[in-house]
């Protein structure tokens, strides 16, 4: 294969430049031959070679053209691969315009199919299943291409997967590659095996999950793949570190790093580098762990990914702890909380500043409507005669005058809601502060004096205590801090809170959680909706996780007209309520429903499980 592109390259690039010809059929085939060449670097693994010849290609199009098209689409392609998102959002933009513009909606939808995948590494997992979701819309509606619409399949079931929905997506990659089979798409084929092997260890089935990295690993080779068979061996060592084979995992981490030093690819390095730094950590070789980690830190310095940066302070803290060199591991842990805080401000500064121009745009668009609106009537009543143009300005005046008190009565109002809607939540604050945070407080207090009274003997047991009541009362200060944040009132981020609450509970243990829901339109939820919602959700869950001996539970969130339901189910033991000791578990339940005017049932009997149900107005 590798033989093959260069034979090819050789050819194409002695027919481009042969051509000296200024005709304009002529220039139409350099930019073609200039793709061609931009496309069979980019698939070796040459990216400036690659962005050189598209950005030739260019020079050689007019503009609305398919040759055009071809240079943007693999300029952002390239751009992406090198994670320079700035440029490849740029060249996204400039493809997509094009293909709208010349109506060419096979391309189209491999540009939305690039913007998930720009969204995806990005972070935002919910716009990237939005743009995955779209391409397979096209491809359903308008194209009927297998490739595209297992290439979607395929990346909706990725984004499910990496959302937590492991059956889910799971469900979307088999129909994928029963598709890609069926056609002979060696690629995609290839690609679903290796996110099967993702979903087989998320539900820790190690053995699966290596074969079908294996079959992805012997396709990506066959098809001269190297960037996808050097992910696929980072993939492997990661079997082999959670099966403890920590010497095979390091062989699989250093054949990957051989193959990303040859195809130059340096965000792969770096991500190499923690990974043999975390198996070397494993096998008690510190100083060489340290080694990779700073090599990692250097490449994420030098590339500017904060995040490798962020994994290199971790990992070399952990180490220096492990060393009981404790002044080098609190200066790596000081570091990594620093960067750790830097990226979520930056992350919330850019949906600010996102904000803030969506205001912008709609403020101007106001103002030309209203231009538009005021131009119409002045050239109305340069037609009409001189008693209707005073009665028109009359009836302006009045108008203003009533508008002028309307604004002034909103504003007064406006005002009172808000300093209602302020006295309350400072009011719920200080109930919160003082019911449940105080009192554990106190509890602590208690606890501290009384290991300090028995020292001399065995105050372990009440240091567990005082650690345990503290990670408590961090849980609920995150907790009511999040519910009064007025960025977290869209559904979205109510949902992604729960379903970070869901992952983080059952990782660890032995339970399956399959979270489903069905939201449609913008929606907002405000502050005491949000917190008890959720606050409701956490008591369900824990409930289940600490009485009922469950294996399974289900949690759905279903809008239905104007009202919001979720329920909550397990298979557990279940109870009968009359004979169980009253707790405040189900009886907090019952009063967060009514502080936000809802309806609870709690449905339970002996060997049946427990289903829990609440539905609460969202207007």
């Amino acid at each position: 294969m590798k033989i093959h592109l260069k034979k090819h390259l050789l050819i194409l690039s002695a027919l481009l430049f042969n051509i000296v010809s200024p005709a304009q059929n002529v220039k139409r085939d350099s930019a073609e031959i200039c793709n061609e060449l931009g496309k069979l670097y980019h698939t070796v693994g040459k990216n400036d070679s690659s962005l050189f010849f598209y950005h030739k290609a260019i020079t050689h199009t007019e503009k609305e053209s398919q040759q055009r098209l071809d240079a943007y689409q693999g300029l952002s392609v390239t751009f992406l691969w090198l994670t320079q998102f700035d440029s490849a959002k740029y060249y996204l933009t400039r493809s997509q315009d094009l293909a709208e513009q010349i109506q060419d909606y096979a391309r189209l939808a491999g540009i939305y199919n690039s913007w998930g995948n720009l969204y995806l590494q990005e972070g935002d997992k919910t716009e990237a299943l939005k743009k995955y979701i779209y391409t397979a819309k096209l491809q359903d509606s308008l194209l009927n291409d297998p490739l595209g619409k297992a290439t979607a399949l395929s990346n909706i079931g990725n984004v499910q997967y990496l959302m937590g929905n492991l059956n889910t997506g799971l469900g979307y990659i088999q129909e994928a590659q029963a598709l890609a089979q069926a056609h002979n798409l060696k690629k995609v084929i290839a690609y679903t095996s290796q996110l099967m092997g993702r979903v087989y260890r998320k539900q820790n089935k190690l053995d699966e999950a290596l074969i079908e990295y294996q079959k992805a690993l012997n396709a990506y080779f066959q098809m001269g793949l190297k960037r996808e068979a050097c992910e696929t061996y980072v993939s492997i060592g990661n079997i082999y570190f959670d099966k403890s084979s920590f010497q095979k995992a390091q062989n699989e981490y250093k054949t990957a790093l051989s193959i990303a030093k040859e195809i130059s690819n340096e965000p792969l390095r770096g991500m190499i580098y923690i990974a043999l730094s975390s198996a070397l950590h494993q096998m008690k070789r510190s100083n060489e762990a340290i080694q990779y980690a700073d090599s990692a830190q250097t490449i994420g310095n030098k590339i500017n990914d904060k995040y490798t940066v962020l994994d290199a302070y971790e990992i070399l803290s952990v180490v220096f702890e492990s060393q009981k060199k404790y002044k080098e591991s609190l200066f790596h842990f000081q570091e990594y909380s620093k960067l750790k805080d830097s990226l979520n401000e930056a992350a919330n500064r850019g949906q600010f500043e996102e904000l803030e121009m969506k205001y912008q745009n709609e403020k101007k668009t106001a103002e030309i409507e209203f231009l538009k609106s005021d131009k119409a009537l002045s050239e109305a009543n340069l037609s009409r005669q001189h008693v209707l143009q005073i009665g028109t300005t009359v009836a302006l005046l009045s108008v203003i005058i009533i508008s002028l008190l309307l604004v002034n009565r909103y504003r007064v109002v406006s005002k009172g809601k808000r300093l209602l809607e302020i006295e309350r939540v400072r009011n719920n604050i200080a109930r919160d502060l003082h019911d449940d945070i105080g009192s554990t407080l106190s509890s602590i207090n208690i606890l501290s004096k009384v290991a300090l009274v028995e020292q001399k003997s065995n105050p372990q047991h009440y240091l567990q205590k005082i650690g345990d009541q503290s990670a408590r009362i961090m849980e609920e200060m995150s907790d009511i801090v999040w519910s009064i944040h007025s960025g977290n009132d869209a559904m979205d981020k109510i949902i992604t809170r729960m379903r970070e609450f869901i992952y983080e509970t059952f990782e660890p243990l032995d339970i399956t959680c399959q979270f489903s829901e069905k939201i449609e339109g913008e929606l907002s939820l405000d502050t005491e909706k949000r917190k008890n919602l959720f606050l409701i959700l956490k008591e369900g869950v824990n409930n289940a996780i600490k009485y009922s001996h469950a294996t399974h539970i289900e949690i759905t969130l279903i809008k239905i007209n104007q009202s919001l339901v979720m329920s909550i189910k397990d298979n557990g033991q279940g109870f009968d309520e009359k004979n169980i000791k009253a707790g405040n578990g189900l009886r907090n339940m019952r009063e967060r429903s009514k502080e936000i005017h809802g309806n609870i049932t709690i449905n339970s009997s002996l060997g049946n499980g427990t289903a829990i149900k609440l539905t609460f107005p969202i207007t």
